[in-house]
């Protein structure tokens, strides 16, 4: 999570029409759970939230039941940068 957030300024800026400022940053990431399934999604680093830290991933599909996640699982993510 800490090295996603440093290397934020990579990922392409969400950019609502006529802001000044930059809400968030989105990438392309593989996910890969435990039982090696791997899928294609997005992530998401919101730059101002009142949770600190948080990277969201955004997926077609239901990631949870999918991967067989539940909460405090851990995840590996893949950035891939263009």
């Amino acid at each position: 999570r800490d090295r996603l957030f440093a290397e934020r300024q990579r990922f392409a800026p969400i950019l609502p029409p006529g802001a000044d400022n930059c809400p968030g940053y989105l990438a392309a990431v593989q996910l890969r759970a435990a039982q090696s399934v791997e899928l294609e999604a997005w992530a998401v680093l919101p730059d101002a939230t009142v949770h600190g830290d948080i990277i969201e991933i955004v997926s077609p599909h239901f990631l949870r039941r999918l991967l067989k996640l539940e909460d405090g699982d851990r995840m590996e993510i893949r950035v891939q940068f263009s």
